[in-house]
């Protein structure tokens, strides 16, 4: 916001800069006009540099310095001629940022206020007003359309990119989570069990347990009875298997008949209940499977670590008992 607000500003001051030297421009008011381009100019550079710490500003600071802003643009616009000043289509520019950026019970205030500002040489003008009210009017009206129209169109990107960021982490078929965002939980549950440790030195505190599930037969499956009865099977382990999970956990497809789920805070005892449970609604769901897991930090620290220490288990654990839930202690 801070950046933003700052090359708006300079545009602006640029431009009233500009506009003053050119022939047919009203007379100003020289020491305010410069005094407010001076300001302008300072106040630009300093929120587009950062030297205005606005990043670490709250939005209701964002909304109380604005509406303390305003007015200078009110300033320009009589020093610059008033109802005839050449800056009102300016106003513009303070209003698309309020439009975008703040919330409506912050917003409404300030947009009432640029329309106040707009109107304002009514109250001082003491010539021909030159059928300014009813530019005033429009003005109104169009501030009031045009900040319901960005904040629709804002509304709907928003939701258009929540929809895209779910999309990159869904798998389609299942509705589980795909493998990107089965990293991201790994990820996250190993970040807040170093978190947790380092908060309660000393506690034996469960750790973050990686499964991983394999169907056993599925290629036959595929083969016998077609695609279409394939993908209802892994629909249905799907199901099964999220009616077992924890609502903190994570499951995943991360492949295609391979299943993961990411349990933060579930230990090596969890593992196991955890790890029956899955066979069981696999075999609910008219399915076997080889099923291993890996305990956050006993068989490793990170990620890739976690993972090889649960794989090999997986296939250590369909060559001895295919279909039922293994865990081969880890090779030194």
């Amino acid at each position: 916001m801070g950046f933003t607000a700052g090359v708006l500003w300079l545009v602006a001051a640029v431009t009233a800069g500009v506009g003053a030297l050119l022939p047919g421009s009203p007379s100003v008011v020289p020491w305010v006009f410069a005094a407010l381009e001076a300001f302008v100019v300072a106040y630009s550079i300093g929120c587009i540099t950062g030297v205005i710490p606005w990043d670490r500003a709250s939005m209701r600071t964002h909304a109380v310095v604005t509406g303390l802003l305003l007015p200078l643009v009110g300033l320009a616009i009589w020093s610059t001629g008033g109802e005839v000043s050449y800056l009102q289509p300016l106003v513009l520019f303070p209003l698309l940022h309020v439009a975008y950026f703040f919330p409506a019970r912050m917003g409404a205030p300030l947009v009432a206020e640029l329309v106040a500002i707009f109107a304002a040489p009514i109250a001082y003008s003491s010539g021909d007003l030159h059928a300014f009210p009813a530019r005033a009017l429009a003005f109104g009206v169009t501030a009031v359309v045009l900040t319901t129209v960005v904040r629709v169109l804002k509304r709907r990107l928003l939701v258009a990119e929540d929809r895209q960021r779910e999309m990159a982490r869904t798998d389609a078929l299942t509705g589980l989570a795909n493998r990107r965002g089965f990293d991201q939980a790994l990820v996250l549950a190993l970040a807040r069990g170093d978190i947790d440790r380092c908060r309660r030195a000393g506690d034996d505190s469960p750790g973050a347990v990686l499964v991983l599930m394999d169907l056993d037969g599925f290629k036959r499956v595929n083969d016998s009875l077609g695609h279409a009865a394939g993908d209802e099977l892994l629909r249905s382990v799907a199901a099964h298997c999220d009616a077992v999970v924890r609502p903190g956990d994570t499951l995943a497809r991360i492949g295609g008949d391979e299943f993961a789920v990411v349990a933060p805070d579930a230990g090596a005892a969890g593992a196991h209940r955890l790890a029956a449970a899955l066979h069981d609604a696999i075999a609910s769901a008219g399915a076997e499977a080889t099923i291993a897991w890996s305990v956050h930090p006993d068989d490793g620290l990170g990620e890739s670590d976690m993972l090889r220490a649960a794989d090999r288990r997986l296939y250590e654990g369909k060559a001895a008992r295919p279909g039922a839930p293994q865990h081969v202690p880890a090779r030194a």
